[in-house]
């Protein structure tokens, strides 16, 4: 598996390997649903998804992947009151939110 500066160090695409051919509707953006389209992020919210993939992409276990969850919960949460960002993506920040906090007590209480 390639590290991080690895991907950086090949082009600007993408710090992940972008999953093409796809046939599922994404949530939002390059980033924002099940896997990636790559590219660059198409606002502050893709962005987000992005860093939550690639932290997910080299997390080594479910605990790493609880931290790159709970991160992009406290982004979300910004995000969803960032009044630059229309409101159709202030919702979507919200949606993910909700998401990723009921994931997160979900497996707390499966422990």
């Amino acid at each position: 598996m390639k590290t991080f500066k690895q991907f950086i160090s090949e082009g600007p695409l993408s710090p992940i390997p972008a999953q093409t051919g796809l046939k599922r509707n994404f949530f939002h953006g390059n980033y924002g649903g099940f896997g990636n389209r790559g590219g660059a992020p198409t606002d502050k919210l893709d962005a987000a998804f992005q860093k939550h993939d690639v932290g997910y992409y080299h997390s080594k276990s479910p605990q790493d992947k609880a931290k790159h969850d709970q991160s992009l919960v406290r982004a979300t949460k910004q995000l969803r009151k960032d009044k630059s960002l229309p409101l159709s993506t202030r919702a979507k920040a919200g949606a993910a939110n909700l998401y990723f906090r009921t994931k997160a007590a979900v497996s707390r209480s499966n422990d």
